[in-house]
């Protein structure tokens, strides 16, 4: 009887650690879950971070490519205006040439006759 006891102390013992050591297991099993669960919700918040850097990136990307176009067709209306004010200062010169010439001529006529005078010569044309 006291052999057995000895066992049944024993085992009891042995029950005891086991469950002293599944109650530790257990416990750094739930701690373990936790960080795990942290980490899993730090990585969401990070990958979000990420798409929403990413989605801000492009827009920013897009925008950039609109102002790259806007500045090109800046540069071109540039171009054509620096060539309207190349015709309008070369038409502003032969209109002056015209009225000139208008006047020339104008002064040229010979009022009571109607007819011109070819004393004076035509100035050349432009």
């Amino acid at each position: 009887k006291r052999e057995q006891d000895q066992v049944a102390a024993l085992q009891e013992q042995r029950w005891s650690i086991c469950d002293a050591d599944r109650k530790r297991a257990d416990e750094m099993i739930a701690s373990l879950r936790g960080e795990v669960a942290e980490k899993i919700s730090q990585q969401a918040k990070l990958s979000s971070d990420l798409l929403a850097a990413e989605r801000a990136l492009q827009l920013q990307q897009g925008e950039a490519q609109t102002l790259r176009q806007r500045l090109a067709q800046a540069e071109l209306l540039d171009r054509e205006l620096a060539h309207l004010r190349w015709r309008v200062t070369t038409l502003e010169a032969a209109n002056s040439d015209l009225a000139a010439q208008n006047s020339f001529l104008r002064s040229s006529i010979s009022t009571p006759a109607g007819s011109l005078s070819l004393a004076t010569p035509l100035p050349p044309p432009p």
